[in-house]
């Protein structure tokens, strides 16, 4: 039972992070179409005569300027929600899928007398042939739902550095608006104050402070679970 409510938790936040990266997506082409030029556009095109922009699209700048702290806002709040919840979740699973493996890992050692007697001392004086065969086979019907909690923490990672990856691309798009069209002085000034706006606001998803959400996490995951399951093996 903790692992399904664990898997639907991280579920729930993949969900929502993949919800939020739509919507920067959806911003970041409102903000592009109102000049009508491409974010692959290479810099050396950059520097053209100015084509003037349509004096009405102000009020649309100041809406997605909105929309934007209205999300980063919103990024904010649904951090703290999940992260206490994240942080136990891969703590469970990153336990759980150790402790698993490491049950499946001694099944090799018992083919022969010898691994029988490696693997008693390992997982205790009763242990026969019969006992590790239960050990492997519970740890296998285990790892298929602990599978579903990896599924979900590798989603968030991914979606997570999506989110921050969309949001670095509403400054490129300011820029390109600002050096390829002609806006008046109010459509500068507040391309340029938009453009400021997102510079200094850092969007970072955590687990109560103690590690970020991102694809660095999937590796230290990694890392710790082939460490601890090499100390279970070697020191018996």
């Amino acid at each position: 039972m903790p692992t399904y409510v664990c898997s639907w938790v991280l579920l729930q936040y993949s969900f929502a992070l993949n919800a939020l990266n739509e919507r920067f997506t959806s911003l970041n082409k409102s903000l592009i179409k109102l000049g009508n030029i491409s974010m692959k556009i290479p810099l050396q095109i950059l520097f053209v005569k100015k084509i003037p922009l349509d004096h009405k699209v102000l009020s649309d700048i100041i809406n997605i300027r909105l929309a934007y702290r209205i999300l980063c806002e919103i990024c904010d709040h649904v951090s703290d929600l999940f992260a206490l919840p994240t942080l136990l979740g891969i703590i469970y699973f990153g336990s759980s899928t150790t402790y698993e493996t490491y049950f499946i890992l001694i099944s090799f050692f018992t083919h022969d007398t010898t691994n029988i007697n490696f693997a008693r001392a390992v997982i205790g004086p009763f242990v026969n042939e019969k006992v590790v065969k239960n050990y492997t086979t519970e740890s296998l019907n285990a790892l298929l739902p602990l599978s579903l909690g990896i599924i979900a923490i590798v989603a968030i990672t991914v979606y997570a550095n999506d989110v921050v990856d969309e949001m670095g691309l509403i400054i490129d798009g300011i820029n390109k608006l600002i050096n390829i069209r002609l806006a008046s002085r109010e459509a500068n000034w507040e391309l340029e104050q938009f453009a400021l706006e997102m510079l200094h606001r850092k969007l970072n998803f955590d687990a109560c402070g103690v590690f970020s959400i991102d694809c660095t996490l999937l590796r230290s995951i990694t890392s710790m679970t082939v460490t601890y399951l090499v100390l279970l093996v070697q020191t018996n």
